[in-house]
Order: structure tokens, then C-alpha cells, then sequence
């Protein structure tokens, strides 16, 4: 490997390599699960976001290996991981998502995520990977402005992925 293909890709989950937005998609499972808990969303929510996440995450299993990838994105990072590349799952998502995404898909060499207190978006995201690759160490695929933090800090300049049809 040289060039960028030495620094590791960081990668965030809803609406990059994924179609959808997971909290959304968990909210509406627990909500299928037990119409009641939506009396509960919102007292979550005032402990945070991290908070809620967690709480739905602890309810809520989601199957995911049926979520919607972007499937050419999700083939290049195939590639890139079978080329040895160190790819790097990094998403506000709740840590116990993620890990089960990064598990199902097996391309994934670190997993950066929300936890019970700390909800991991911008500054927060950036922090956490430049603990693990240093300043400027990594490339970052996104698709959203709360990404600028962590796009303007990467190695490489803005990469967004298209959404696909």
C-alpha cells in the first residue's frame, strides 16, 4: 500500500454506509415493540442523546444484516479491507449497533461509537480517531455537515458518499 491507501478510512454508519439513520430505524423497532415506550423517549432524551441511544439499544435488537448498505460503497470498502487496508467504523450509533454491524460485515479493524454517556458526533468522533490514527492520520467517508470537524482534520479533503436509488 502507499498513498492514501496507507492511512486508515474512517467510516461513519447512517446515511453513508448505510441509507437510513439507525436511531431513527431503532426508535420506530421499540416503538413496534411497545407502543407505551414513547412515553419514555422523551424522558430519555432530556439525559441526552447518548442516553436515549443507550436505552433503546438495550430494548431494541435490530437485524442487521437486513439494513439497507450502500451496496458500491459497502464493495469498495470490501476491496480496500482485503487490500489491507485499516478501516475504521466511527458513528454516533450506539457502541452495542455498531459492534453488531461491524461483526456482520467482518471488514471493520476498530469500531468508534456512542456509549451510555457520551454521544460520539463532530468534535467528539474527531477526538476519538485522531486517539487512534494521530492528527491528519486518516481518510473519512460521510455524508453530512456534523461531519466538517472530522473532514476538515482528515487526511483527505471532503469525501461524500452519493446516496444510492
Amino acid at each position: 500500500m502507499n498513498g492514501t491507501a496507507s492511512r486508515p478510512l474512517g467510516v461513519d454508519l447512517d446515511g453513508t454506509l448505510i441509507r437510513m439513520d439507525l436511531l431513527v430505524e431503532s426508535v420506530f423497532a421499540l416503538l413496534k415493540h411497545n407502543l407505551l415506550f414513547a412515553f419514555l423517549l422523551p424522558l430519555w432524551l432530556l439525559k441526552g442523546r447518548a442516553h436515549l441511544k443507550h436505552e433503546i439499544a438495550a430494548r431494541v435488537d435490530l437485524d442487521v444484516g437486513l439494513l439497507p448498505y450502500q451496496g458500491s460503497f459497502l464493495a469498495y470498502l470490501q476491496q480496500e479491507h482485503a487490500d489491507g487496508r485499516r478501516l475504521i467504523l466511527a458513528t454516533a450509533a450506539n457502541e452495542r449497533y455498531a459492534a453488531a454491524i461491524a461483526l456482520n460485515l467482518g471488514i471493520f479493524h476498530d469500531i468508534v461509537a456512542s456509549n451510555a454517556t457520551v454521544n460520539l458526533c463532530a468534535r467528539r468522533k474527531l477526538e476519538r480517531l485522531r486517539g487512534l490514527c494521530g492528527d491528519g492520520g486518516f481518510d473519512y467517508a460521510a455524508n453530512a455537515m456534523v461531519d466538517l470537524p472530522v473532514w476538515e482534520r482528515a487526511g483527505e479533503p471532503c469525501w461524500s458518499i452519493p446516496s444510492e436509488g
